[in-house]
């Protein structure tokens, strides 16, 4: 009995240090956003209530960048779930010549380092004027999600056993009735896992957008970057810490939302 005791308080005393070790960075730059500069030249852990760096970040320029981070960030979302969901339910369904082929590149599309794609999109976008657009940025974008969501979709649809479009069809379903009301609430998790990376992918991507963007259509993370890039040469970290707590806001929400799903696309099919 005291062993079993022991037991137990020894994994919540595990547990209560894991979480510690987890939130404190959360709740360092939470403080650090509360902080005046004098304060966080001193070391100070918590914060003195200085509402100064948040009176920048909620200001007119900053929501501005925050409103085009939601805009590309949703429309990157929109737009990998219609093209990737019917592309991979022919991967997983049908085959034809080549069919591992472009599987394969549309992997080594995802696997691409941002880094390389820069230069040949700046030229693009300046020749073609999608340079400083938000379509352009999405369209950026799509060389990662669309993979990533054909990949993830196809893993689970591939688990689905392909007697229940049979058996539909023979029941006289459409191919729209079909999806509709069978293949993609089936689908619900796929999808949710789906929207959370293409989310977390467009959200947190500040390197692409830096390049092709300028201050008016320049995503949040973007200005971000270009922020933290400054405090390298003597800005506010104060500032910083702000922006970054009020990039994490959107995450959190959908992360709560889409939690019910994220843990059964996590564990179903071939995820």
């Amino acid at each position: 009995m005291f062993k079993k005791g022991a037991h137990i308080i020894l994994r919540y005393l595990l547990l209560a240090v894991l979480s510690l070790i987890f939130i404190f960075p959360i709740f360092y730059m939470v403080s650090l956003s509360f902080q005046s500069p004098q304060a966080i030249a001193k070391g100070y852990l918590f914060p003195d209530w200085e509402l100064k760096n948040w009176n920048i970040v909620l200001s007119p320029s900053w929501l501005k960048s925050f409103q085009n981070a939601l805009i590309i960030t949703i429309s990157s979302v929109i737009s990998a779930v219609i093209i990737s969901f019917p592309s991979a339910y022919i991967f997983s369904r049908y085959s034809f010549t080549g069919d591992k082929h472009i599987f394969f590149w549309l992997l080594m599309n995802r696997m691409t380092p941002a880094s390389a794609l820069l230069l040949p999109y700046l030229i693009i976008y300046l020749s073609i004027g999608l340079y400083n657009t938000i379509t352009g940025v999405v369209l950026a974008y799509f060389i990662f999600n669309i993979p990533l969501g054909v990949w993830i979709f196809t893993s689970y649809m591939s688990s689905i056993p392909r007697e229940l479009d049979e058996q539909a069809f023979v029941d006289g379903y459409g191919l729209f009735k079909f999806f509709k009301e069978i293949f993609i609430p089936i689908c619900r998790p796929a999808i949710s896992v789906v929207v959370f990376f293409v989310w977390y992918q467009t959200w947190s991507e500040m390197f692409i957008a830096s390049i092709i963007t300028r201050y008016d259509t320049m995503p949040l993370n973007a200005r971000l970057f270009m922020l933290l890039d400054r405090s390298a040469m003597g800005a506010d970290p104060g500032l910083s810490s702000a922006a970054g707590v009020l990039t994490c806001i959107p995450g959190l929400i959908l992360l709560y939302w889409a939690r019910m799903y994220l843990s059964k696309g996590f564990t179903l099919g071939r995820l």
